[in-house]
């Protein structure tokens, strides 16, 4: 709770340091913006008022017990989406392709692969292979909100994110201005 408050007071007093400078997911947005070439505006501006009524849509449901914030704050959202989805990927992706070193053995590399991969288990990957019920809808929203980018620079922190639109109202009496 103190963390919110200093970034409340950042926000205040600097404007919307945290969306520009701190947010991983605004930096993920910023990144996969980037392989588009032209900035065409697809979308209408009066669409940058919907993460508004996000946030009083998540704000109301707050009031009878509905916590829709943790499936759309962008730190929960993206935390979840590595834990949840793009982890068990990774580490069933790993197994698969040491298993198969080790099994096929090309040109005598699994002893180079062994030790690889007796690393990798003791420092990365799980004792087990996680799995999530819902890591295939959480990695598909992941893909979503980051393919949204292609359509529309930054269109999750544009048009989606409700703790963008809470600093945005709260950076509107900022001291230093962009």
């Amino acid at each position: 709770f103190l963390l919110s408050l200093v970034a409340i007071a950042l926000t205040i007093i600097l404007g919307r340091v945290f969306c520009g400078w701190v947010c991983p997911l605004g930096t993920l947005n910023n990144l996969m913006g980037s392989f588009t070439k032209k900035h065409l505006r697809v979308i209408p501006v009066a669409w940058q008022r919907f993460k508004y009524f996000l946030l009083i849509f998540i704000l109301v449901s707050s009031l009878f017990t509905l916590q829709f914030v943790g499936i759309m704050d962008p730190l929960s959202l993206l935390i979840r989406s590595f834990s949840v989805s793009l982890y068990p990927f990774f580490n069933y992706s790993v197994r698969i392709i040491f298993d198969t070193l080790y099994a096929v053995n090309p040109l005598g590399l699994s002893s180079f692969s062994e030790p690889a991969y007796d690393f990798l288990k003791k420092t990365v990957l799980s004792f087990e292979q996680p799995v999530f019920r819902q890591g295939v809808f959480i990695g598909m929203l992941f893909l979503m909100i980051l393919g949204l980018n292609l359509l529309e620079r930054r269109f999750w922190c544009k048009y989606l994110c409700p703790l963008g639109a809470l600093l945005g109202l709260l950076s509107h009496y900022s001291l230093l201005k962009r």
